[in-house]
């Protein structure tokens, strides 16, 4: 069977020595200098990978080969004068990839005449142009093995020359069909739409269950995968509805998501189009945030999955038109807004001017980043962040409040594996009077009397 193999770079053709032939009767020609003697073609194939659908060459960054394997087959025409020869019609041969040969009939030059090819062999192919080949060859959306997938990659070679003088037949098998890539396939992404931009996040602890085109399901092994990749061969025109399914691997909860991947769009032979198969799903408050960048559905009622590796949880999602919570002092800028992380641990300080020292734990790599989004770094929060994570809104003037946000975050935070925030006085990285600003998370006042001890929480902005 035909092997897929994904390779980095710029990948040339593929040449193969291809040995081996009978003659079974007809009019072979001779070499010129012979006509009495019957000329028997060695047959060097030469195939070519995928070409992405945004290109026409067929080397590009991202190729993708063919390999034979033991067992594989192709079967070889001659056509001379409009008509398929009776002595050179669907011959096939047999690759052999102990001995590096293809076995079987002798394929032999006849003056005039031209060849053409495919794989894999069939019987049911004799007498067939290459177009009715192509046309009437099987195709299956049951691709759930690489012996079924490699059943569907049909190769052809158009014109095959033969070369009397070097007894040479060289053929090129091109694709006659599209290549589907399905891209980071072994997690579930959200696609985050809250500020009006798509941002793309992984989906914490999910694995891919199955892939379903037009309604057939088709198994996780589409074909063998490669960095995370999977492969699906397409005809010509065909737009499937592509569906992917994930489990989190949660029992308690039992989560799963539909994923859809972009529309197919492939109307060229030998190309293929790369897919990301993403769930659209906006980021809330509540969701848990991990060590690897990725996130995962709050929940209230169920602890956080790896608990351990959870660091946080969502506080803040900007939303469009979002003007009273958009705030510079975060570390935002224009264009960049999309929310803010507040870790799950709380701590006490002994004293304010002491911050540097007292809260490494929180303020050093051990808190990742969000990759590609985070703005700034984990800090203690200003004055603005402060009187939010208490009362759901930024506030300039010492005034009470419900300290609604905070209690709706005390819902989560248990279950990240975090500290509820409570009563007391929390810092914040504004001074005054030689000591810190403190909110009082009990009402969202403030405090500038110079309070030098207190709770404190870290929040990361993204």
């Amino acid at each position: 069977m035909k092997q897929i193999q994904y390779f980095l770079g710029v990948i040339g053709a593929t040449a193969l020595l291809l040995m081996g032939c009978s003659h079974d009767g007809g009019t072979p020609a001779g070499i010129p200098d012979d006509d009495n003697q019957p000329t028997k073609l060695c047959i060097r194939a030469i195939k070519q990978g995928f070409a992405d659908t945004g290109s026409t060459r067929v080397t590009t960054d991202d190729s993708y080969v063919t390999t034979f394997e033991q067992g594989d087959s192709i079967g070889i025409f001659a056509v001379k004068d409009g008509n398929v020869l009776m002595d050179c019609n669907n011959v096939k041969l047999t690759y052999n990839s102990t001995t590096s040969s293809w076995e079987g009939n002798d394929i032999f030059y006849y003056s005039g005449a031209t060849y053409y090819a495919y794989s894999p062999y069939l019987d049911s192919m004799s007498g067939k142009t290459l177009d009715e080949i192509k046309t009437s060859y099987p195709y299956s959306t049951d691709q759930s093995t690489l012996a079924k997938f490699a059943e569907n990659d049909l190769l052809v070679s158009e014109t095959a020359s033969a070369n009397p003088a070097t007894g040479t037949l060289a053929i090129t098998f091109t694709h006659a069909r599209g290549l589907l890539v399905f891209e980071n396939v072994d997690k579930a992404y959200y696609i985050d739409s809250n500020n009006g931009t798509d941002n793309i996040y992984t989906i914490h602890s999910s694995a891919l269950s199955k892939i379903t085109l037009d309604r057939t399901d088709v198994t996780a092994q589409v074909s063998e995968s490669r960095k995370g990749r999977l492969f699906y061969i397409i005809k010509l025109g065909n737009s499937p509805e592509i569906v992917a399914d994930y489990t989190t691997g949660v029992t308690t909860d039992n989560l799963s998501y539909t994923a859809v991947a972009g529309a197919t769009n492939i109307s060229t032979a030998n190309t293929y189009q790369k897919l990301t198969l993403t769930k659209k799903r906006n980021l809330e408050i509540g969701d848990f945030f991990y060590k690897d960048g990725s996130f995962y559905p709050g929940s209230t009622t169920e602890a956080a999955p790896n608990q351990t590796d959870c660091v946080g949880v969502v506080a803040y999602v900007y939303k469009a038109g979002d003007t009273s919570n958009y705030v510079s002092g975060w570390g935002h800028t224009s264009g960049y807004s999309r929310g803010m992380i507040v870790g799950k641990k709380k701590g006490t300080m002994s004293n304010w001017n002491n911050r540097a020292t007292e809260i490494p734990e929180f303020t050093n790599s051990n808190l990742p980043l969000l990759p590609g989004t985070s703005v700034g770094s984990w800090h203690l929060p200003k004055l603005k962040e402060l009187t939010y994570l208490c009362i759901g809104e930024n506030k300039t003037t010492a005034a009470a409040a419900s300290p609604a946000l905070r209690d709706e975050l005390n819902l989560y935070l248990p279950q990240a594996g975090g500290d509820a925030l409570g009563d007391e006085h929390y810092l914040s990285n504004e001074g005054a009077n030689g000591g810190s600003v403190a909110v009082t998370f009990a009402n969202g006042s403030f405090h500038q009397d110079g309070e030098r001890t207190g709770s404190y929480c870290v929040t990361l902005a993204f």
